[in-house]
């Protein structure tokens, strides 16, 4: 994290999340790392806040306002507010924490960003376990290493479709709580930049409980881009696996992993695969 945080080869906002449990340690590792020393000889500014109670851009401004500035006029003003804090950090490196933060809102971000630019770096601690919803409107997304759907949010899998840019490693976690039209609006056989691919279900569910047809309509619909390298499916609860795995047409796959999938009753034909070495 220290190194990602002191690298300077981004060209805009630079957001990493450190997610967990309650008492895992986000805070104290959050802490660690804005009081390193390293970190205070690579940014011009530092600011740390929680705001768990009440996710307020005007507050939230206004505190990063008054630990660059502590002259700073206590004005309730957002555009204002953002006006001043955009003169103080124009040519800076700038780093904020935003400990135990719960906000799932695309729009409170989007304007609480609007002062940063390049060369701001902010560190995210929260207890949430799933994609936020409004997603999909970070259509230049790159690099997406774990999307996590939780109990519920099996919509936002559909907000995939238009994250078309993805690259390299991508995990879908938590597919128990998909569905199969949500699967199938995803898309994934247009991310043409994936590499490797891992489909997730749930380690924690038991089998008598498992709805076994729906996983494997939801695994039929989460067929990737035909150049795909490495595949990982674990904790499949199916008694089949999909066409799609063991095709011919996946020419460059090398490696395909099954993890913890108990029921399947027969191996996915995938002997014709011509560069496949590990399975």
């Amino acid at each position: 994290m220290l190194e990602l945080l002191k690298s300077n080869n981004s060209d805009g906002v630079c957001i990493l999340s450190i997610v967990g449990m309650e008492g895992m340690g986000k805070t104290t590792l959050a802490q660690l790392v804005y009081n390193d020393t390293s970190i205070k000889e690579s940014f011009d500014h530092k600011a740390l806040g929680v705001f768990s109670d009440d996710f307020d851009a005007v507050n939230i401004t206004k505190t990063i306002l008054k630990s660059i500035d502590a002259g700073s006029h206590d004005d309730n003003d957002l555009k204002l507010l953002q006006v001043k804090l955009k003169e103080k950090l124009s040519g800076k490196r700038f780093l904020l924490v935003l400990d135990d933060i719960w906000n799932e809102s695309y729009t409170d971000w989007t304007i609480l960003r609007a002062p940063f630019g390049a060369g701001t770096k902010i560190i995210v601690t929260t207890r949430l376990e799933q994609m936020p919803s409004g997603f999909d409107q970070l259509i230049k997304l790159q690099t997406l290493s774990d999307f996590v759907i939780g109990k519920g949010g099996g919509h936002l899998t559909k907000e995939l479709k238009n994250l078309s840019n993805l690259r390299g490693n991508f995990r879908l976690s938590g597919l128990e709580n998909v569905n199969s039209q949500d699967a199938r609006e995803a898309k994934l056989n247009e991310k043409l930049g994936i590499d490797v691919f891992e489909l997730r279900w749930g380690t924690y569910l038991e089998n008598n409980t498992r709805k076994k047809e729906v996983e494997e309509r939801v695994l039929k619909f989460l067929c990737p881009q035909k150049k795909l390298k490495q595949l990982i499916i674990a904790n499949y609860g199916g008694a089949k696996f999909s066409t799609w795995i063991g095709n011919l047409s996946f020419k460059n796959l090398s490696s395909s992993k099954l993890r913890n999938c108990k029921n399947y009753k027969s191996l996915p034909s995938v002997g014709r695969l011509p560069l496949l070495k590990n399975l």
